[in-house]
């Protein structure tokens, strides 16, 4: 299944200092080791025949990323496409 991501720069991914800083405690234990965390890998592993396409930046705003979701579903290519939304 193909799954298209729209979202910031949680979607795209960010560095793992920066998760270890806004993670609880209590959670930092489940951060992964690489280079950069984001849900859209994590998501990925759970199931392997994903094949998922990243189209998140990060430093934009939710405009930003409705326009990249409007532009993408004038011509999807994707089974499913998610947007995640954040606050300012």
């Amino acid at each position: 299944m193909k799954v298209a991501v729209f979202g910031c720069s949680w979607t795209c991914g960010v560095p793992v200092e920066w998760s270890k800083k806004t993670t609880n405690s209590k959670y930092k234990k489940n951060i992964p080791q690489e280079d950069f965390v984001n849900w859209t890998r994590e998501l990925g592993k759970l199931d392997t025949n994903l094949e998922i396409y990243n189209y998140a930046l990060p430093g934009t705003s939710i405009e930003f990323s409705l326009c990249m979701l409007e532009r993408y579903l004038k011509n999807p290519d994707c089974d499913l496409a998610i947007f995640q939304a954040t606050r300012p």
